[in-house]
């Protein structure tokens, strides 16, 4: 089974003007090419395994190009796959 993270970024203004961007790195193998460049306020990791930690950072880059450093490692759960109990 199979599970998502959505990660949102809140009080972020001008990613569509010039180089401005978020990169987002994730540390596990199955997010890796994920990741990336995006020049919008979220991004949806898809087809993650069940009940796994999961570790991102970011780091941001203005509309001149300037990059801030990266920021320390989120860890992040999937959800555990439910279970069905048969009486």
């Amino acid at each position: 089974s199979v599970t998502s993270i959505k990660l949102k970024f809140k009080n972020i203004n001008r990613l569509t003007i010039g180089d401005a961007g978020i990169n987002i790195e994730c540390k596990n193998d199955d997010c890796k090419k994920a990741g990336g460049w995006i020049k919008i306020k979220s991004k949806n990791f898809s087809d993650l395994k069940v009940n796994t930690k999961y570790s991102f950072r970011l780091q941001a880059k203005n509309s001149e190009s300037q990059l801030t450093a990266f920021s320390d490692w989120l860890e992040l759960f999937t959800l555990a796959q439910q279970l069905k109990i048969l009486m």
